[in-house]
């Protein structure tokens, strides 16, 4: 398919899509045509019957960023997230750097434009998580289909709204459920686990170490009762202090020596697995 070829077909659909999925669908062709592969992992699919017009607006409606009590607050359409990853297929330059926005303006491809796909605050790269809308006034199809229920307008409005969110909560618990039974998250568990009980272990030890250092010090220093003339050589202290920093750790709690024994050995469990299964730790 060529660019103008791709352009007429970019509009057919637009007119003729009678769903956020086929429309999705039917523009995924398309670009990859021209030699571009978008993958959506998420996109608008919340409904409002006043999607704000304050940057955006169906084509042929006015927006509203001053908020003027004579002009529409909004307009029916979805709100949500434009989320998901590009691959440029061909020599594409400009659009391997910028990604997403840039994909739906038609930059480097012609000017074959998606306007209609709105986009407000986010990460627009060729990996995109960017604020999105779409106004159900751009879509004839789709808007023909709600005004021929008539009544039941609402009613579709409702219902739309939740097979869309329960097909959202259930994906979301599903890809949680599997994330958690993965042996790479039950690994970092169980050492982040055996980290903690291991931080306890010290914090205690560090309670009790610095109460023995302090009982240490006392009775070395410590003269009761003061005197006017009471003084401590600081010489005689920053000695000491220095000495204090060559002293062997286990001399002074014995059981400090298994804790850190320990710790490397659970270091050097992480650092295997993360050698192991580095495509999951970068």
């Amino acid at each position: 398919m060529n660019k103008k070829e791709a352009k007429a077909e970019l509009e057919k659909i637009r007119k003729e899509s009678r769903s956020i999925e086929e429309l999705l669908g039917r523009a995924g062709k398309v670009w990859k045509s021209l030699g571009i592969t978008v993958v959506f992992t998420n996109y608008p699919s919340c409904y409002s019957e006043k999607v704000s017009n304050s940057h955006n607006s169906p084509k042929g409606y006015k927006q509203n960023w001053t908020r003027n009590d004579k002009l529409p607050y909004g307009y029916p359409g979805w709100t949500g997230r434009w989320e998901g990853y590009i691959t440029i297929d061909r020599d594409i330059s400009i659009l391997s750097k910028v990604g997403f926005t840039e994909l739906i303006r038609g930059v480097g491809i012609g000017g074959c434009s998606c306007n209609w796909l709105k986009t407000g605050i986010g990460s627009s790269g060729v990996n995109f998580r960017i604020d999105g809308m779409l106004f159900l006034y751009d879509f004839p199809a789709m808007h023909q289909q709600f005004k021929n229920k008539g009544e039941d307008f609402a009613l579709l409005k409702k219902e739309h709204a939740n097979t869309i969110t329960a097909y959202w909560n259930d994906f979301v618990k599903y890809r949680r459920k599997y994330i958690k039974s993965t042996t790479t998250i039950k690994n970092i568990l169980k050492y982040r686990e055996m980290l903690m009980a291991l931080d306890a272990e010290l914090y205690l030890k560090e309670t009790a170490a610095t109460l023995c250092l302090r009982d240490q010090f006392n009775s070395k220093y410590a003269k009761t009762p003061p005197t006017n003339n009471f003084c401590i050589d600081p010489d005689e202290l920053n000695k000491n202090i220095f000495l204090a920093t060559q002293q062997d750790d286990t001399k002074v709690m014995p059981e400090l020596s298994e804790i850190f024994e320990r710790i490397q050995q659970l270091s050097n469990d992480i650092e295997r697995y993360a050698t192991e299964k580095p495509e999951v730790l970068i």
